[in-house]
């Protein structure tokens, strides 16, 4: 019979070894793969004032005050001064600005620019439809108003519905796009893609004509770019993309256009072809076009399905600037006549309230009143050379050398380029890419008086070479006759970029014979934008065990004996890492009857060994420990496995080192405790005052079910660790 007063002491030892049980599971679980926390940018929303009403708008005052609009996509907004949107180029993991609003929930609200400027915007999602500083905005009724907005120096960088300042506008005649400009930088899509607004159509489905959209007193002077990946790479325009069902009147484009591979392109608008309409609007930019149809100097389409026409009215484009002698409407004038007042007034053009003309102002074409002034633009000259890079995901670039200088700056005045930024015209791997300067910032005391244009900017080309990626597959074992368990990998070089992922699944060697068998690669890829091309996988073959049910075939019990010659004496092996001189040679020897039997191996393992006789020898390697797992051997349970220095609390509480929940603790043990300092000296904490313990457990039976609830806890956070956070 138990006495009370050793009961007591025991289940206080007990007790110390659960605290540090728990204690070690907590600094595991620290250092675990996989529990990793999802970082978002906090945006501020503080805003400085207003309650969010047309009336009384939420004030915005800096950059995370503008990312704050996503939260509350109804509401009202205003800029009370200028913003500095240069830090989003490090949001997100490089991915920018978040677009507000997108194809299912649309901004619906209100935004007024109050003329100030918002410089440095960055986006970068190149597999993103609808991507903007505007995702997507509009309302089958409701009246969305976006105005008096002046983007500077912004990069966007989209797929379908792309545009500086909004991708798409699926709106009513109430959606007004009003005095709004975007000025330097560059915008990049493989549709639908324009240098204000990427698509802009009505929200009803039948052709446009008297429920457009309108957008009107605008202007831009960007670069427009055609991505290098996508499908249907059509509809590019230096103000909107495409304008089938949308209103564009008294706006124009200095953009740039530049398309390979497509359609409808045009140097103010891609298409008009479902009633969308053009008036009183020009375009100056060059349309830079390689291997594409329907391609106009301001329209490249206007004809619909079904008689359905966009209409031009009063409207021109220059045919020397552009390199476009046609268009889908309009009607072509040299750069001279561009230039010249009656050009515009004999089309009945207003010049008192609207437009007005000055040559040294806007190079001498028409600019809006509402902008005071347009300033003298600006041209880069000179060469620079890329790196090289290996993908990453992205298209971003950096240079070797460069020798650049602005060209048009006039008489003395004190201008200079700085913060040039150069990328990739495509993200995948290629050879000789072309690389282009895609945004860059004017300096200096007369920075004011020039806006930069990237048209005709000089470009390099570098190479994009393949990531490397390793991957090893986990060796997996189970009882002959059961299902496969799931054929799981490690990635042990590199990382995938964003937006790539693994598809498909491991193979393993057929057969269910007790034996080891490969896991191999099957059918696992990388599935990235071009076709996994991007990295070259290396796969590492793991190894699936199939062992004896011991239920049905008792297997032979081994032991480690450690001699020079077959039928050595058995040696008590003790716990952890074995240790030996080099060169020793290791047996296993059938079970006597005592003796100490291995379960599992604990220390290093690298090399599978299958052992078919009790005469294999394994010898140690220059590390003095084993090198092998004996996969092909199954153990079971000795016949009295309570063996006097070697048993442990919970294999005395459970009777059995077997018992699931011993396998249990023995996993979490070797995966997560001896994998870190602190684990191991918990560990061997445990192993010195286990024994006389469990010594007493075994001695007092009536102790072992308190010892199993004690230990409840310990085996429930083992097996959630275990099961759910691999090691």
């Amino acid at each position: 019979m138990c006495r009370v007063k050793e009961r007591f002491r025991v289940i206080w030892h007990v007790s110390f070894a659960l605290v540090l049980a728990f204690t070690l599971t907590i600094t595991t679980l620290g250092g675990i793969d996989g529990l990793s926390v999802q970082y978002s940018r906090a945006a501020g929303g503080i805003f400085g004032g207003g309650t969010g009403t047309p009336g009384d708008p939420y004030m915005i005052e800096d950059v995370a005050d503008l990312q704050a609009m996503k939260n509350n996509l109804t509401a009202y907004y205003a800029l009370s001064n200028n913003i500095d949107a240069s830090a989003t180029s490090g949001w997100n993991g490089g991915q920018g600005f978040e677009p507000i609003g997108d194809a299912d929930n649309r901004f619906s609200g209100g935004f007024d620019g109050g003329n100030y400027a918002i410089t440095g915007l960055y986006i970068n999602r190149p597999g993103t439809n609808n991507v903007g500083l505007f995702g997507h905005i509009g309302d089958d009724t409701g009246a969305t108003v976006i105005k008096n907005v002046n983007l500077v120096n912004t990069t966007v960088i989209g797929a379908r519905g792309t545009g500086t300042l909004i991708g798409r506008v699926t709106g009513n005649a109430n959606t007004l796009i009003e005095k709004c400009s975007s000025v330097g930088g560059s915008v990049t899509g493989n549709g639908a893609t324009g240098g204000l607004i990427g698509s802009f159509n009505s929200w009803r489905t039948t052709p446009g004509g008297t429920d457009n959209p309108v957008v009107h007193y605008s202007y831009t002077n960007v670069a427009v770019y055609s991505s290098a990946s996508g499908g249907g790479r059509d509809k590019f325009g230096g103000l909107a993309g495409c304008s089938q069902k949308g209103t564009i009147q008294n706006s124009y484009s200095r953009s740039s256009v530049t398309v390979t591979d497509g359609s409808r392109i045009g140097g103010l608008a891609g298409c008009i072809d479902l009633r969308g309409e053009i008036l009183n609007s020009y375009s100056t930019g060059l349309v830079s076009v390689t291997n594409c149809v329907s391609v106009g100097g301001l329209v490249g389409n206007s004809e619909g399905p079904g008689g359905n026409f966009g209409v031009v009215i009063n409207s021109f484009w220059d045919i020397q600037t552009s390199g476009q002698a046609t268009s889908a409407g309009g009607t072509g004038k040299t750069t001279a006549e561009m230039k010249t007042e009656t050009t515009f007034t004999d089309a009945g053009w207003n010049f008192d309230d609207i437009w007005n003309i000055d040559s040294l102002v806007n190079d001498g074409y028409p600019h809006l009143v509402w902008t005071n002034f347009a300033p003298t633009e600006l041209t880069i000259t000179g060469t620079f050379t890329a790196q090289d890079k290996t993908y990453d995901g992205t298209n971003n670039a950096e240079f070797d050398t460069y020798n650049l200088a602005l060209s048009g700056i006039l008489g003395g005045d004190d201008v200079s380029l700085v913060n040039v930024i150069i990328r990739f015209s495509s993200i995948n791997v290629a050879s000789n890419q072309i690389v282009n300067i895609t945004s860059a910032t004017l300096a200096g005391i007369d920075a004011g008086k020039y806006i930069l244009s990237l048209v005709g900017a000089p470009t390099a080309t570098a190479d994009i070479t393949a990531l490397a990626i390793s991957v090893a597959a986990d060796d997996k074992s189970k009882v002959q006759g059961t299902i496969d368990p799931a054929l799981t990998y490690q990635v042990t070089t590199g990382s995938l970029a964003v937006g790539d992922e693994f598809t498909g699944e491991l193979e393993r060697e057929p057969g269910e014979a007790i034996g080891c068998y490969d896991i191999l690669q099957g059918t696992l890829a990388i599935d990235d934008d071009n076709n996994g091309n991007n990295y070259e996988l290396t796969f590492v073959q793991g190894t699936l065990s199939i062992t004896a049910d011991s239920e049905e075939t008792p297997p032979v019990q081994y032991y480690l004996a450690i001699s020079s010659t077959e039928g050595g004496s058995v040696t008590e092996p003790g716990e952890g890492v074995f240790s030996y001189d080099e060169g020793t040679v290791v047996y296993l020897a059938a079970a006597p009857d005592t003796g100490y039997r291995f379960d599992r191996w604990t220390g290093d393992v690298s090399t599978i060994a299958n052992i078919e006789s009790v005469a294999t020898p394994i010898t140690m390697n220059e590390n003095c420990s084993i090198i092998a797992k004996f996969a092909a051997v199954s153990w079971s349970p000795i016949t009295n496995p309570i063996v006097p220095g070697w048993c442990f609390i919970a294999t005395a509480a459970y009777d059995s080192p077997m018992a699931e929940e011993i396998q249990v603790l023995r996993e979490f043990r070797d995966k997560y405790m001896l994998t870190n300092p602190v684990g191991r000296i918990l560990v061997d904490i445990y192993y010195y005052i286990s024994p006389p313990i469990a010594e007493f457990i075994t001695e007092c039976p009536c102790l072992k079910p308190v010892v199993r609830f004690l230990l409840l806890p310990v085996v429930a956070m083992s097996t959630v660790v275990v099961n759910t956070f691999p090691a």
